[in-house]
């Protein structure tokens, strides 16, 4: 009986899906997962990753475990293997913390490479979310907002949206453990531009993406303050999923909370598509074609 009640469970949760993404790739959503890997190598449409920590300001680092406070863990690929510990936390608030106006944890990361709007998604941004054990396509997640900047010090967010409840949606199907309530997984295709919904662990090595052009509306970007062909910066801030924090629409977000040890969200990499900076081959080729232009006008 109780495999019947979990398997009626799992295809009404499929019937309610969103209209976004799942855990993995594979799909046709417009914020389908990016893997980090084709086989061992790492992906090729990634042009260049996080290459300098700007700020680390995780929220009660004295209750991070130090092996998750190292920042340098966010620069270059996530780990093919490692995925558990090659991450950085950003910490985790309480209830008394929120209610206090503690501010989250969060880190700004800098890239040389720059980031520009291509077609579709231009960055990629890789946590250590897992798959439910119990209930097809539900992801345990650690959300966070994603800000950019083009001069550091001006950031703009992506518009986001999370629908989901309250209550984990693989959690009334087969406990009434408190413990498995805060830390049940959810839907993630009711999740739409956060970071970390989608599945990075062992051989899922999947990351959300980013499009700039989710950004054309906003007022520092219509004024030219942040140039979307031109962005330097990514600042994470995590979300303690407890629902006092919003989605871009006022709905409350929630997420496995709290969370201990390498509380809050874990980022592992972020990886560019679209550099700003031309590669070395298309440098070259400008630099020829300007020195042709100069000898001809001396002519």
């Amino acid at each position: 009986m109780k495999h019947l009640i979990l398997i009626f469970a799992a295809s009404t949760l499929a019937l309610c899906a969103g209209p976004y993404s799942g855990g993995t790739g594979g799909g046709s959503a417009i914020d389908e997962g990016v893997a980090a890997f084709v086989g061992d190598a790492v992906n090729p449409i990634f042009v260049g990753w996080a290459t300098g920590v700007v700020d680390y300001s995780p929220a009660n680092a004295q209750l991070i475990d130090s092996e998750w406070k190292n920042p340098g863990m966010a620069l270059g690929p996530p780990s093919r293997v490692d995925t558990e510990y090659d991450i950085v936390s950003l910490g985790e608030l309480g209830a008394t913390d929120i209610a206090n106006g503690v501010a989250p944890g969060s880190i700004t990361l800098h890239f040389d490479t720059g980031i520009s709007n291509g077609a579709g998604a231009d960055f990629v941004v890789f946590e250590n979310a897992f798959e439910s054990s119990w209930v097809a396509g539900m992801v345990f997640m650690e959300l966070a907002y994603v800000e950019v900047s083009s001069d550091g010090i001006n950031f703009v967010r992506f518009p986001s949206i999370s629908t989901n409840g309250s209550r984990p949606d693989d959690y009334a199907y087969w406990t009434s453990d408190l413990q498995a309530q805060i830390y049940g997984a959810r839907d993630p295709t009711n999740v739409h531009n956060l970071a970390g919904k989608h599945v990075n662990v062992e051989d899922e090595n999947w990351g959300t993406p980013f499009d700039l052009s989710d950004l054309i509306n906003e007022s520092l970007v219509i004024d030219g303050t942040v140039d979307l062909d031109n962005i330097s910066y990514v600042r994470i801030v995590d979300i303690p999923g407890s629902g006092d924090f919003k989605d871009s629409q006022g709905n409350s977000i929630y997420d496995g909370w709290t969370t201990t040890g390498s509380g809050g969200f874990d980022l592992s990499g972020v990886g560019v598509i679209y550099a700003a900076i031309p590669e070395p081959a298309c440098a070259a080729i400008l630099s020829l074609m300007a020195l042709v232009c100069a000898v001809r006008r001396r002519r």
